[in-house]
């Protein structure tokens, strides 16, 4: 659930919360690169940039390190 659904808290006007469930996501799958551009995209839009950016970077390692980390990250269950 938390992997797939982090945005739905951001759509209801409450991004800082929106971060608690991706953050969750990272912790027990560490190979869903893709939740890295979801929270740069969160941190952007509270103005977060030395967050957004450290996001990138971890994105950019991990996908370097994992390229195949993301296939079926929008797969059902």
């Amino acid at each position: 659930y938390h992997a797939r659904y982090p945005h739905v808290p951001g759509n209801l006007q409450r991004l800082d919360l929106a971060i608690v469930s991706p953050m969750r996501a990272l912790e027990l799958d560490p190979t869903l690169t893709h939740i890295h551009e979801w929270l740069a995209d969160l941190y952007l839009k509270l103005g977060r940039e030395d967050d957004r950016q450290r996001e990138l970077a971890l994105l950019k390692r991990k996908r370097a390190l994992l390229p195949d980390a993301d296939e079926g990250a929008a797969a059902g269950p």
